[in-house]
């Protein structure tokens, strides 16, 4: 009888099938590190080449080699249960990119060298900003260790060790607005958009929420009794949770917002899904509010930094800011330091003497 023989390994369990060909010579196929579940769907298929009278070691010598868009599509079924949808959406748009460039070639054909030089080309001819070409790099990365971890369909990762690209001027990072114009920004949506983009907004700027915290955040996930609401995702890259204070004015615009509840589940149910619509919504505000300079560019993320640079010059310690941010070390909250090296140096100058 064939059979499926697990083998603990560090990183979890290799797996070997087992069987007997025609002339009952013992024979074994290397399925490799993955979940028993996808070991037993392997095994079926191993199983039913058998039932035909074949021998599936040879069977699976000459198997076609796995395409882009094949492994595309295995590791799509994998990820729904997995990996959020928006996620899932992304990582398909990446890869259609990279097949358009390269072609449909098997995995196997995915050099170093292609994957640099598409990397290159997402730089340079499709003038992508660092941290998208960055994104494309991190999810083909991923892609490409699941199909040898999980999927087992090929031995080495051609995009594993390529450095990132370097943002030499970092100045998404150094963009903020004042409170004055954080005023103007939210008058200016209200009045083109309506009261749902401005509460979100509001939001934004209470919280110095990622886009989808924002637009996932649920109902049950805010504790009006603790003085709590709970920001992060399980799912998300960092993985990371944070309790979130209620001070007045967030708990202000959360009792108009539960008066707008209407029975959903999610605070901003009219974006949940969705959150890529605010963005454009924003984009389309650059250089049509007053006082706000058309090279800063208007996006959820600017009130991300904008909370982040208001409480490091109102004086609030770093580690503190990485709490409220949800940052996993203050290494990446350093760089709203030099607003307080600045706000120190305006104290120095103010002395009387």
């Amino acid at each position: 009888m064939p059979s499926l023989e697990g083998r603990a390994v560090r990183n979890g369990t290799t797996w070997r099938y087992k069987y007997r060909d025609r002339d009952g010579n013992q024979k074994s196929i290397k399925i490799g590190l993955t979940s028993k579940r996808v070991a037993d769907q392997r095994k079926t298929k191993l199983d039913s080449m058998l039932a035909m009278g074949l021998d599936p070691a040879e069977e699976v010598g000459r198997r076609t080699p796995t395409k882009i868009s094949e492994l595309m599509t295995i590791d799509h079924k994998w990820a729904q249960h997995r990996l959020q949808p928006r996620t899932i959406e992304l990582n398909r748009g990446i890869v259609m990119r990279f097949i358009e460039f390269a072609g449909d070639i098997p995995i196997t054909k995915v050099t170093r060298r292609l994957a640099e030089e598409y990397l290159a080309h997402c730089a340079s001819e499709l003038s992508y900003a660092t941290n998208t070409t960055n994104m494309h790099l991190r999810q083909l990365k991923a892609l490409f260790n699941r199909g040898i971890k999980h999927h087992g369909l090929l031995k080495q990762n051609p995009f594993q060790g390529i450095e990132p690209y370097v943002n030499r001027t970092r100045r998404d990072y150094l963009e903020f607005i004042t409170v004055e114009q954080l005023d103007a920004l939210l008058e200016a949506a209200k009045n083109r958009w309506g009261e749902h983009v401005h509460r979100l907004l509001r939001f934004y700027s209470l919280t110095g929420a990622r886009r989808g915290e924002a637009t996932d955040l649920k109902w049950s996930e805010v504790d009006y009794k603790r003085g709590f609401l709970y920001l992060g995702q399980e799912r998300s890259q960092t993985k990371l949770r944070r309790d979130f204070p209620i001070r007045h004015a967030l708990r202000d615009l959360l009792d108009e917002l539960k008066d707008d509840r209407q029975g959903h589940e999610h605070v901003f149910w009219r974006f949940h899904g969705k959150a890529s619509h605010i963005s454009t919504r924003l984009a389309k505000m650059n250089g049509t509010v007053e006082g706000i300079p058309e090279s800063i560019r208007i996006k959820p993320h600017l009130l991300r930094h904008t909370f982040a640079s208001h409480l490091v010059m109102a004086g609030v310690d770093m580690r503190t800011v990485a709490s409220l941010l949800g940052h996993s070390t203050t290494k990446i909250t350093e760089i709203y330091s030099h607003l307080a090296e600045s706000h120190r140096n305006e104290a120095l100058d103010k002395l009387p003497y």
